[in-house]
């Protein structure tokens, strides 16, 4: 992408980051443990001023190891009691209508995700005790799909294709903010 995509602009002038985290903040989560490699961590320490106080980066030492890694990663540095949400800085798109579908949905006894026609999508939110048993996978070549395929889930279709979205391409970024 020429850049790390979480430093990439969204249209409101926000970086995808920065839209991420208004986000889940103006919808009432507490904080925002944001997990990024060197080059991430930089960019943040670079324009912290952009960024409210509760977003709390986390640097993942090992990126080659994966995304359920960076996962645990975060998990583990926030110590946080209780659901969480967890969702990719290449889908800039959370939706308040979304957030609010998936929290009403939740009763803390299964994982809810959105799916739009069909098609899962992001954000996830999982309760506390999937997020213990996720700190305690040791599959280093489990995906978060496949750690979900062992979980109870309740996949809720939303109204939302945005779900769907990422960015991973110089040409989809085009696409969305042209």
């Amino acid at each position: 992408m020429g850049a790390p995509k979480l430093s990439l602009p969204f249209s409101d002038g926000q970086s995808f980051i920065g839209q991420c985290v208004s986000r889940f903040l103006a919808f009432g989560c507490q904080k925002a443990g944001v997990v990024v490699n060197e080059e991430g961590a930089a960019y943040i320490r670079d324009n912290k001023e952009n960024f409210p106080p509760q977003m709390i980066p986390i640097l993942n030492p090992h990126p080659e190891k994966g995304r359920l890694y960076s996962i645990k990663t975060g998990i583990a540095a926030l110590q946080h009691d209780g659901p969480l949400f967890i969702h990719n800085v290449d889908n800039p798109f959370v939706h308040p209508a979304t957030l609010k579908a998936l929290s009403s949905a939740f009763t803390g006894n299964h994982c809810v995700c959105p799916q739009y026609q069909g098609r899962g999508g992001h954000p996830v939110l999982i309760p506390e005790k999937v997020s213990r048993e996720l700190l305690r996978e040791e599959n280093p070549d489990m995906s978060l799909k496949e750690f979900l395929q062992t979980q109870k889930v309740l996949l809720l279709e939303v109204d939302q294709p945005e779900v769907l979205i990422n960015i991973n391409t110089p040409e989809e970024y085009r696409r969305w903010f042209s």
